[in-house]
């Protein structure tokens, strides 16, 4: 099936979504509340409330972003073989970690959870939050139905028994079944659906993730509370409403995963920003791990082992800004042999780099001990 044909199928999937919508408004409002309780404005108000917070969640995940692989980034990466393994040819990009290549979209989108046809969107690491306050007010929506409608159910079966003749007027009754019915059934089945996104939530997992025999388990779980936060943010007051904000934005960048439950990276990231990190290099565990080309201008050393202090971060940072300077036409074979080199130095080496240490006397020591 062509990738167009695909992802304009998604529309349907909306058109359906939208129509189901409207049929549950038209019962529940045109033809129950309004003729029958128009006294009950407070139920309607509250139903008004809970679908507005359920359109804004569906507009804004249809039309989000889900996690973009930033540019350029993968050129950092030293290692051949990993670079053959991540590199999508279909995107030409270098894949961080998690970042997997949707069909539909025909596009790679970072910590992909799945491609939802029904918001005719993927589910990443940007939309996430959404995606599942999607979830929440559709179940809040059809529960809300669910029980101010109960009442008028009993009567309307209760009209059907005893009516001993064909009556012109059991439309009413017929719809109000026939929606109530269908909201037991969304109601059961969406249940389980957001318990079983929750969950992964919690454990920091994913969809594919999930399905993937080979994946560790726990590999990136960084305990119930960060793993919350990096999905909604650290604002409490947005987790419930689909905006973000300066504040309500998932910790971290879609691109660099901790797998040490006791480190908080997360936090403690001293360039962490708002937006995609435009590059990183991306290294086994044991090893040296560097975001260049931040906002902030500065990079950034983590090690999953090892806890580098400020003074050598800043010392390592410099001494690639320096070389940055100095960059020629080719950026990225230069930039690519520099960090190399400098990524590949022992701790005790590293310690002993000081600010005023240049990239040529790096170079130096590289030649005198080869």
């Amino acid at each position: 099936m062509p990738i167009n044909f695909r992802k304009s199928l998604g529309s349907i999937f909306i058109l359906v979504l939208f129509a189901i919508i409207t049929l549950i408004y038209y019962t529940f409002v045109i033809e129950l509340y309004l003729p029958q309780y128009p006294s009950q404005k407070g139920i309607l108000i509250g139903f008004h409330l809970i679908l507005f917070m359920l359109l804004w969640s569906l507009f804004h995940v249809t039309f989000s972003e889900p996690g973009r692989v930033p540019p350029y980034w993968g050129f950092y990466m030293g290692d051949s073989e990993a670079k053959r393994k991540r590199y999508c040819l279909l995107c030409h990009v270098f894949k961080p970690e998690r970042c997997h290549h949707c069909s539909v979209c025909n596009r790679c989108v970072l910590n992909m959870d799945h491609h939802c046809p029904w918001i005719n969107n993927c589910v990443g690491f940007y939309n996430r939050k959404l995606f599942l306050l999607l979830l929440f007010y559709t179940l809040l929506c059809a529960y809300y139905v669910i029980l101010f409608m109960t009442p008028t159910i009993f009567s309307s079966v209760k009209h059907l028994l005893q009516s001993s003749e064909i009556r012109v007027n059991l439309h009413p009754h017929l719809l109000y079944i026939g929606v109530y019915l269908f909201l037991l059934l969304l109601c059961f089945i969406l249940t389980n659906f957001t318990k079983f996104h929750v969950k992964l939530v919690m454990k920091n997992s994913t969809t594919i993730e999930s399905l993937d025999n080979t994946a560790v388990t726990g590999n990136y779980d960084l305990k119930s509370i960060r793993n919350w936060l990096q999905v909604f943010g650290r604002n409490p007051w947005l987790w419930v409403v689909p905006y973000y904000g300066k504040s309500g934005k998932p910790v971290g960048d879609g691109v660099m995963w901790s797998h040490d439950p006791f480190q908080d990276v997360l936090e403690n990231d001293p360039v962490e920003s708002e937006t995609n990190r435009e590059g990183a290099i991306s290294r086994p565990p044991n090893s040296l791990s560097v975001v260049a080309n931040s906002p902030s201008g500065r990079p950034s050393i983590s090690d999953t082992s090892y806890e580098y202090t400020a003074e050598q971060n800043v010392n390592i940072g410099r001494l690639i800004e320096q070389h940055k300077e100095r960059r020629t036409r080719s950026p990225f074979v230069s930039e690519i042999d520099t960090e190399t080199s400098i990524l590949h130095k022992s701790r005790a080496e590293i310690s002993s780099l000081t600010p005023n240490t240049s990239v040529l006397e790096i170079n130096m020591r590289d030649k005198q001990s080869a």
